[in-house]
């Protein structure tokens, strides 16, 4: 069909034209039952939109050209976060059901571990923002030692009213490179600012970092994008 027409039964419109059953519609056109809709188009009943559009009834939507998410918590209620998607999780009452024995596991109890928030989901990194305990994972049986990484809390940096909180893991051994011990048991970073984060290895990094010019044993290494 031309320019405003539309087609029908898998038909392709062009210009702005409505394909019905399947079809494809262009340049910001509407498709429906399951079809595809391009560069800011809709798709309804579980069809996938691209670059900025949205998808109805059980279809998936990407984020905005060069946005996602960072963590599992930058997500929706049962969601969680995957190569910068939010994806529907495992579901869990407790965070004890969300621990793994299996190394590869996003849930390894070798890792960072999980909490239950509706949804297993990756406790926040150190110095990751956050807005409770529970984000960070303040439970000490599950993630305190001898086996875990330590628990954490959710603490801001300076003492001002309304000042942004991150989350503060517990010192298991000795403070990881970069940080001190805040006086309580928790690591906190030297430069009491987490925009600059010294470290030796990944782990160390808040998440969505890495850890570059990295020399095992020496902490002369910055958690960077």
């Amino acid at each position: 069909a031309s320019a405003g027409g539309a087609a029908s039964a898998g038909g392709a419109a062009s210009a702005g034209g409505a394909a019905s059953a399947g079809g494809a519609a262009s340049a910001g056109g509407a498709a429906s039952a399951g079809g595809a809709a391009s560069a800011g188009g809709a798709a309804s009943a579980g069809g996938a939109a691209s670059a900025g559009g949205a998808a109805s009834a059980g279809g998936a939507a990407s984020a905005d050209a060069g946005a996602g998410c960072t963590t599992d918590f930058d997500c929706a209620t049962g969601q969680i976060c995957e190569a910068r998607v939010c994806v529907p999780g495992a579901s869990c009452v407790a965070s004890h059901e969300c621990q793994s024995l299996d190394p590869q596991d996003r849930c390894s109890i070798e890792g960072r571990q999980c909490v239950c928030a509706t949804a297993c989901r990756v406790r926040k990194a150190p110095c990751d923002p956050c807005q409770t305990d529970a984000e960070c994972g303040d439970d000490g049986v599950l993630f305190g030692p001898p086996t875990g990484l330590g628990a954490a809390r959710c603490v801001a940096l300076s003492s001002t009213a309304g000042a942004q909180k991150f989350c503060r893991y517990q010192r298991v051994g000795q403070c990881p490179c970069g940080t001190t011990d805040d006086g309580a048991g928790f690591c906190r970073p030297q430069s009491n600012s987490c925009a600059q984060v010294s470290c030796n290895i990944d782990s160390q990094c808040p998440s969505g970092r890495r850890c570059v010019n990295a020399d095992a044993g020496v902490c002369q290494g910055q958690c960077l994008p």
